[in-house]
């Protein structure tokens, strides 16, 4: 909807941008919810032996090294520019 004009546009990028965002949501829910279920991945060396065991994700948000955070937040806004 075009409220300057009153007239109807055109819907492909609305429609494209619905479904991205949605299959986005749908990712962030599993993440959410598969750390209490099914158990975390192992760590390393480099990020720490224990660095991903944390099952509470507000907790583990703040475990995860800063470049695993930039890589996400990379990740996610090639998948909104594209």
């Amino acid at each position: 909807f075009d409220g300057r004009e009153g007239t109807l546009g055109d819907l492909t990028w609305y429609r494209e941008a619905e479904l991205i965002h949605g299959r986005i949501a749908q990712l962030a829910v599993v993440g959410f919810l598969a750390p209490g279920l099914f158990g975390t991945l192992p760590g390393n060396e480099w990020t720490g032996v224990d660095a991903y065991s944390k099952t509470n994700p507000l907790e583990a948000f703040s475990a995860v090294p800063g470049l695993a955070i930039l890589q996400i937040f990379l990740f996610m806004t090639y998948l909104e520019v594209r």
